[in-house]
């Protein structure tokens, strides 16, 4: 049988994907070849696999119980099967034999149920197909669907439900949700009473109060994390605490519309699939060696870092690059050497975000919480020559300690077709993608040379959306579900917020009340700022990102000018430690990949030796960069 390039896009179960979706989706399928009259399974055995007819026929045969074997069905190039036992959980149905010289694309039970729950275009084709298969059209073969669910597992009538499950968790939910606001109001008065006896004025005792209930709730986690931020300045303008000028001014400050072109930016690059073509082209062309591709994978992400400035895109983006390498490897999911490549993509695709200004939204976040002579003064080239030797050097440590500790003692390197199919799936570049390259090399030009023209990088960012908006890059669906208006949401509020505290003068009062505590590491910027970042990874354990940033620097900001360290070094740092995965949930990142992978491919407990890792890449790295930093004025 000759052997021929399989069309995807023509098998009837990827019809509902597109191109790019198809691309990632390649590394999971494995072809196999069979001869004539040779049996793929047999009736009663376990269900393991889905196979997909790429070229040739098969026999379907059921066995009753008098042993008699009858025909069921004979399936044909784009057909499937084996897929009811992977759905009902049973044994095989019936037995499949190759009526030809045959060729199938196999799908593991594993990589099948990850499938499921990423492309509801797949869910839905296996529920229409189901149906069928179970209800077919000769009657004879009628079979009683398989029990999916025990009928004593919920009450079958529908006020039963409502009244025994939905009410009662309402209920709970509400209780719940009243009394965190009730203990934490509770608190916060008693707290703003202690501050007016200590003779704190009402102005700052007030923000004081509002800025610790928050934190409250966002460590609670019972309310959602925007609703919070947003209810910050809403509550200053309530109690008449600031104007709603200042209160929401985040909402017009070049920050805000530079995250909002750079959201645009990055939602053009991953749905043209232009930075997956990148990726794909740069690992076919390397040599086949576990440490090369590595580190590799590692250097691609820190590269694509400034052009998708998302950092969960790029982990979502990496998770099937990273089964791709794997599998040219044969790397089992969980072993050491898969896990030590997904922690490689995690460094590079993840954690470096702090070197680069549009690296994620949560640097402009924290670059508009600066003060505003501090932020006037920072570039996209100076923000980066400023974390280049402390994320040089954090880069290179976690590297080293991938290596070592995850590199895999046996590996086979094969020649492997999957990079190509999925390059030539993708198929030439678009028109999009070609404008979406155009529109990123113009943006990236604009942040370098900003000291030349003198134009914000907010308005070259906007510029570049309007761009892709006119080319057809994005329309309004795109722009209304691939960028974050949530995270937008709480970014101008939190920032807005953060203009109130500078404008009432409670930053003077924190940097004096703090003063002998920072007495004990006032000497010497290797003490305080180690301080700092232990202190991030702390609050981390609690807070979500974003307002473990916003509660950081307005308690650091007011201590850096005694000390001569300027607010940029203190920004990187925070940044830096921000991103601890000893608690899954602590780092959407890290979450982000685990979920672009199949299930069981990177297990948790294998990656936490690297968590220690990672935290002591910080360290480390703020005591190289302490020396470069005294030689760019950065630290006095």
């Amino acid at each position: 049988m000759a052997e021929q390039r399989i069309n995807y896009q023509a098998i009837p179960l990827f019809q509902g994907l597109d191109r790019v979706e198809l691309a990632q989706l390649v590394p999971s399928l494995v072809e196999l070849t069979y001869s004539r009259g040779e049996t793929i399974f047999l009736q009663g055995e376990t269900g393991d696999a889905l196979f997909i007819i790429v070229e040739g026929e098969v026999l379907v045969r059921r066995s009753d119980q008098g042993n008699s074997a009858r025909q069921i069905a004979v399936l044909r190039c784009g057909d499937c099967f084996g897929e009811i036992a992977l759905l009902t959980g049973a044994f095989r149905a019936a037995d499949v034999v190759a009526l030809s010289e045959l060729r199938v694309l196999r799908i593991s039970r594993g990589r099948f149920e990850h499938l499921m729950k990423q492309y509801p275009s797949i869910s839905r084709f296996f529920a229409d197909l189901l149906a069928r298969r179970i209800y077919p059209h000769d009657k004879a073969d009628l079979q009683p669907p398989p029990v999916l669910f025990h009928h004593h597992s919920i009450r079958t009538q529908p006020l039963a439900i409502i009244s025994h499950g939905i009410f009662p968790l309402m209920r709970i939910a509400g209780s719940r949700r009243g009394i965190a606001l009730a203990c934490t109001a509770a608190f916060c008065l008693a707290v703003f009473l202690l501050l007016r006896y200590t003779g704190m004025t009402p102005l700052h005792s007030y923000l004081n109060v509002i800025l610790l209930g928050a934190t409250i709730l966002w460590s609670i986690d019972i309310f959602n994390y925007h609703v919070i931020a947003v209810a910050l300045p809403v509550l200053v303008v309530m109690t008449g605490i600031a104007p709603a000028g200042v209160a929401f001014s985040g909402f017009g400050s070049t920050a805000w519309f530079l995250v909002l072109g750079v959201f645009a930016l990055s939602a053009a690059v991953a749905r043209t699939g232009l930075v997956y073509r990148v990726v794909l082209s740069c690992l076919r062309g390397l040599p086949q060696a576990y440490t090369v591709r590595t580190i590799a994978l590692a250097v691609t992400g820190l590269l694509l870092t400034p052009i998708i400035p998302s950092s969960n895109g790029r982990a979502t983006l990496a998770g099937p690059l990273v089964q791709t390498v794997s599998e040219t490897f044969r790397l089992r999911p969980g072993s050491r050497g898969a896990v030590g490549l997904s922690m490689a993509a995690l460094l590079g695709f993840g954690h470096m975000s702090f070197m680069f200004m549009n690296g994620t939204a949560t640097c402009l976040f924290a670059l508009g919480l600066l003060p505003a002579d501090v932020v006037s003064k920072v570039s996209w080239g100076r923000w980066f020559v400023a974390a280049l030797i402390f994320g040089l050097t954090m880069f290179s440590v976690s590297m080293v300690a991938i290596l070592i500790h995850y590199r895999p003692s046996r590996f086979n390197a094969v020649e492997s077709m999957v990079l190509d199919a999925q390059i030539l799936t993708l198929g030439p570049m678009t028109r999009a993608e070609k404008i979406s390259l155009g529109t990123t090399v113009v943006t990236m030009a604009g942040f370098l040379s900003q000291s030349w023209h003198g134009v914000n990088p907010a308005w070259v960012a906007m510029g570049s959306f309007l761009v892709l908006c006119f080319g057809g890059v994005l329309d309004e669906k795109s722009v209304r579900s691939d960028i974050d208006w949530n995270f937008l949401l709480s970014f101008g509020a939190l920032i807005g917020f953060g203009a109130v505290i500078s404008t009432s003068g409670l930053s003077s009062v924190i940097a004096r009340v703090s003063a002998p505590v920072l007495n004990l590491v006032a000497n010497s910027p290797y003490l305080f700022l180690p301080v700092v970042a232990t202190a991030m990874h702390l609050v981390r354990f609690v807070l979500p990102l974003p307002a473990a940033i916003l509660v950081m620097l307005l308690a650091v900001l007011p201590m850096l000018p005694s000390l001569g360290i300027d607010p940029l070094v203190a920004a990187l740092v925070v940044l830096a430690a921000g991103n601890p995965w000893f608690l899954q949930h602590q780092n959407s990142v890290y979450l982000n990949l685990v979920q672009s992978c199949e299930e069981g491919f990177i297990r948790h407990r294998s990656t936490l030796l690297m968590a220690w890792w990672h935290v002591a890449s910080v360290t480390i790295g703020v005591f190289a960069a302490i020396p470069y930093w005294r030689m760019l004025g950065l630290i006095i």
